[in-house]
């Protein structure tokens, strides 16, 4: 009888890497980071919000009008004219007119920048308009 010899190369090893938990860990992740994510509309600006004592927590499903200090009107992070927010304010509550409007409006900005606002969402036909500030 005569010994085996074994050649190292004739051995054939396994070297596949196995990414099947990987893939596992990756998708658990990404199922995390969708969950624990909140979908808010922001108006796309930076504005120096009010105080007032009286704030509550803003409704995610509103829609967020910004207004800056010199005047400028946001809505998504697109500037607007007075009659541009009449159009999306409309498309936007087409069918849920209690859908609440949220202008957020710069400490700064003009009073009459606000009420002329106010005016061409409640001409679009909401009829749930707040201002937003900050709690004290």
């Amino acid at each position: 009888m005569l010994p085996t010899i074994y050649n190292r190369y004739s051995q054939s090893e396994s070297t596949d890497i196995n990414v099947s938990p990987l893939i596992d860990m990756v998708f658990i992740l990404l199922i995390f980071f969708i969950v624990t994510t909140s979908f808010v509309k922001e108006t796309g600006i930076t504005v120096d919000k009010a105080q007032a004592a009286t704030a509550t927590e803003l409704n995610p499903q509103s829609i967020m009008i910004g207004i800056s200090a010199n005047g400028d009107i946001f809505i998504g992070g697109e500037k607007l004219s007075l009659i541009g927010v009449r159009s999306i304010v409309r498309d936007e509550i087409l069918g849920q007119s209690d859908k609440p409007v949220v202008i957020i409006a710069d400490r700064n900005s003009r009073n009459s920048t606000l009420v002329d606002v106010i005016d061409e969402c409640k001409i679009a036909g909401a009829k749930n308009i707040s201002l937003a500030s900050e709690a004290e």
